[in-house]
């Protein structure tokens, strides 16, 4: 009685509006008494929508249309003429439905199985193409409706009904719990993953900044031969030649120590559009040292490449398979640019063949060799579109 009666004052309201009378003295002239509520009916026009119809007052009938927008808002319209028409259900089940598409665009689909107020009913429908062209799906009647058979609404039936959605629920809840379960199994997996990775990421980085007890490896000046122009200064060496691709000065050393420590610092101070700098590691079997490559070896190299890439600086690691080989490893980029003065570090270890390449003190890159790391008998520095300066230049072994 009580939803009755809230219903016939927001249909009363609603007869206020449509009439352009102020609500306030409509409501004030009201005497609930005298409306009939007893032919009343409530029907769905859609799936939010509330239809009333029968609703007498003073003599007259009334209708309205309530729509609710499932965020606890209402409003109140009155039906036109063609929603006063429409057929009205109660109750649509459409869980058992069977959908069967055309074979050719713009056919009938066929929908068996649908329960609307009790009744089992089959139901042809097409698919407006006018409204598709516009980006929208509507679906239109393609026949009358065909009412198949009543549905079986005995208690009996309906209690067996309302058990198996109560299992399927449970069913449900019972996926949804062990989904939760696994995506918290994956959270913990990701999270010990991140903490190996961290912790591995602070071993190499002890290792790499713990020298201790390593030599100074002897370089054979004797034997140094340079590509491009070089000059060595105070600091370091330099080269000076912008127009110069594969410039390199080189040297031999024994790289033979299961630990090895390269030190340098890198600044470009060029204005060219490409330019690169870095050091072959590990070298040998070096025949042709001018071309592109370096023998057998491992190019550490700081770049930057505007006219293909971006403003970006980054350090990579190459593998220099011959002379006129090299093929990319790793590459990543970092903050600071080439055009300043950047200390790169390279840790190297044949035990666990792992190389780790440090800029600025920040780790950027940790490459696992999938075959044993060589001992290298030469080494040489190497740059692209100087002026190049190099300084600090170290190498250690243990």
């Amino acid at each position: 009685m009580k939803k009755l009666t809230i219903l016939t004052v927001l249909l009363l309201v609603s007869l206020a509006a449509w009439s352009q009378v102020d609500v306030a003295s409509v409501l004030d002239s009201l005497n609930l008494p005298d409306a009939d509520m007893s032919s009343a009916t409530v029907g769905l026009q859609g799936p939010v929508d509330l239809y009333i119809t029968g609703v007498k007052y003073k003599g007259q009938s009334y209708a309205a249309i309530i729509k609710y927008d499932g965020m606890g808002n209402f409003e109140i319209v009155a039906p036109t003429a063609a929603e006063m028409s429409t057929p009205k259900y109660d109750s649509l089940d459409v869980s058992n439905m069977e959908v069967i598409l055309p074979k050719t665009m713009g056919g009938v689909i066929t929908l068996k199985g649908i329960v609307v107020d009790g009744i089992i009913i089959n139901a042809d429908v097409k698919v407006d193409t006018d409204e598709l062209a516009m980006g929208k799906i509507v679906l239109t009647a393609a026949s009358e409706p065909v009412k198949v058979a009543y549905a079986d609404t005995s208690p009996k039936s309906m209690e067996a009904a309302q058990m198996a959605a109560k299992e399927k629920n449970s069913q449900l809840m019972s996926y949804i719990a062990q989904v939760d379960s696994l995506e918290s199994q994956l959270e913990d997996a990701q999270a010990e993953i991140a903490d190996l990775q961290a912790k591995a990421s602070m071993a190499m980085g002890s290792e790499m900044v713990s020298a201790e007890g390593a030599s100074t490896l002897f370089v054979d000046l004797s034997t140094m031969q340079t590509f491009g122009k070089w000059t060595q200064t105070a600091s370091g060496i330099d080269m000076t030649d912008p127009s110069a691709a594969y410039a390199k000065v080189g040297a031999a050393m024994s790289q033979t120590k299961n630990e090895i420590f390269y030190d340098f610092t890198v600044d470009g101070n060029s204005s060219q559009k490409w330019i690169g700098a870095g050091a072959h590691i590990l070298a040998s079997n070096v025949q042709a040292p001018g071309r592109y490559a370096f023998g057998k070896s491992y190019l550490v190299w700081l770049t930057k490449d505007a006219r293909n890439q971006t403003d970006a600086t980054f350090i990579q690691l190459y593998e220099s398979i011959n002379d006129g080989r090299m093929v990319q490893l790793a590459s990543k980029a970092i903050e600071s640019d080439i055009n300043s003065a950047n200390e790169v570090s390279v840790y190297v270890n044949k035990t666990t063949d792992m190389i780790v390449i440090s800029v600025n003190g920040v780790q950027a890159i940790a490459y696992h060799s999938t075959t044993d790391l060589p001992d290298g008998q030469i080494a040489a520095l190497r740059a692209a579109g100087g002026p190049v300066s190099f300084s600090g230049l170290s190498v250690k072994a243990k």
